[in-house]
């Protein structure tokens, strides 16, 4: 029997409208239940407790990336075995039952990059009979392990993108909701800006197990399953959701002005030809520190600290599309 869980993101300023929306949707014929968030990290715990109770076949997301990222470590926690960082990260979650739930978003949030590289239902009306249709793909989930907040080893799951560098130094001042009014390509943009002239570029280095290495000073090292992040940018054209590996995308020691500059070819999801920006393909990465501490984005927010390892688990998760 079908029972879908949704997952409002309680600070959405139309939320009201949104569930409305819903309720007329889904009024009838389709067993389904409402959270809502109340504050940051809610969703975890939320999730966590649906996940556990084993009750719901389908996952809905009401918000951008940061509700859709929240919802998924939800889950991913609630079909935990063991919490022992030691361990294989194979073995200490329930793949199995992962493969049998269903999961999906309705795009209502600041940012909504994720929704990009997914072709989702824009209406209720549509996600209603793509649930119905069981209309899915099966897709990569991004994994990291990296220094939390509190300088603690901890673990996350990403679907988009992971920013380390500027990236994280503008999720730290993005959190500042002083500036939400702005759009949230503006507001991004803005904090480009305002970041950029405080924060120095350090020295990065870049390894996996395949015997890659890159070492230089950097703006930022991108780690991508989505093609776009930032509201729009296509940072990473060559990313595949499906594909197993991870696009990486090196920009190195560029400007303020190269950055503006490069705009127009990442909003049309190209590569951007220049000296200081590199792009592969890889199964893992690990990206450390060399002479100071490296903030991480991790699909819009803040979590912690490099150093950082990362992989994708291929097409482990189902996702609701048109």
């Amino acid at each position: 029997m079908s029972h879908t869980l949704f997952l409002l993101n309680g600070a959405l300023s139309n939320k009201h409208k949104m569930l409305q929306r819903l309720h007329q949707a889904f009024a009838k014929g389709i067993e389904y239940t409402v959270l809502e968030t109340q504050y940051a990290q809610h969703a975890i715990q939320l999730l966590s407790e649906a996940a556990q109770s084993r009750k719901y076949t389908h996952f809905i997301a009401i918000g951008g990336d940061g509700s859709l990222n929240e919802m998924i470590n939800g889950i991913m926690q609630g079909y935990r075995l063991s919490t022992d960082l030691n361990l294989p990260v194979t073995d200490r979650y329930d793949w199995d039952a992962l493969a049998e739930i269903t999961m999906g978003m309705m795009k209502a949030g600041s940012g909504n990059d994720f929704s990009r590289s997914i072709n989702a239902p824009e209406t209720f009306e549509e996600l209603r009979k793509s649930i119905e249709q069981n209309k899915t793909k099966t897709i990569d989930i991004g994994y990291a392990q990296y220094t939390s907040t509190t300088m603690q080893l901890t673990e996350r799951f990403f679907m988009n993108i992971t920013d380390v560098g500027l990236g994280g130094a503008v999720a730290v001042r993005i959190s500042d909701r002083k500036t939400r009014w702005l759009s949230p390509k503006m507001m991004y943009n803005t904090a480009i800006v305002q970041t950029f002239f405080t924060y120095n570029k350090n020295t990065v280095a870049c390894t996996n197990t395949d015997g890659f290495e890159w070492k230089g000073k950097a703006m930022s090292v991108i780690a991508a399953n989505g093609k776009y992040f930032a509201s729009g940018l296509g940072i990473a054209p060559d990313a595949e959701l499906d594909s197993g590996k991870l696009q990486l995308v090196i920009l190195g020691d560029i400007t303020l002005f190269d950055y503006f500059m490069q705009l127009p070819t990442a909003m049309r999801c190209k590569h951007i030809k220049h000296k200081q920006v590199w792009y592969h393909t890889v199964s893992d990465i690990t990206i450390s520190p060399v002479d100071a501490p490296l903030p991480i984005d991790m699909d819009g927010e803040f979590v912690g600290y490099a150093p950082l390892s990362m992989r994708k688990f291929k097409q482990c998760l189902r996702f609701v599309v048109l």
